[in-house]
């Protein structure tokens, strides 16, 4: 099965060549000098995996920025500032029943290029006068 991102199946970028199954295998027709065949296979080991594995890996380059973009165009920039009032998001929500924020917490400080929480995970909180969590 070939890869979505490099184009070729695994088998392929480290042999060189397609695998075939017990089915689809036929016997050779003729017969053909052993030597000269290992010969020939070395030398198109060393040009066409190459070849192979080059290609693989500028698929799998373009395929990595074609994710990137498509997840950035999703991704919102939102700026939190010191005091702001912030609900985090559960990693992992166990059952369906169970909140899926926790919080709210309160930014006490920020760091220049560290972060403690990925501001993914975090959402504004506001709170109506009926003490119920809303969302912005």
């Amino acid at each position: 099965m070939k890869s979505k991102a490099t184009g070729f199946s695994p088998a392929e970028m480290l042999y060189g060549f397609e695998l075939t199954m017990p089915t689809s295998w036929a016997p050779p027709i003729e017969e053909c000098a052993l030597e000269e065949s290992i010969i020939e296979r070395v030398r198109s080991l060393n040009t066409e995996l190459q070849n192979i594995r080059a290609t693989g890996v500028s698929k799998m380059i373009k395929n990595k920025n074609k994710e990137k973009n498509q997840y950035n165009q999703g991704v919102k920039l939102s700026t939190f500032e010191v005091g702001d009032r912030v609900l985090k998001l559960v990693e992992q929500v166990k059952s369906k029943l169970e909140e899926k924020c926790e919080g709210p917490y309160i930014i006490k400080y920020e760091e220049n290029n560290k972060d403690l929480v990925h501001g993914d995970r975090l959402k504004e909180f506001k709170s109506s006068r009926y003490c119920c969590r809303v969302w912005k």
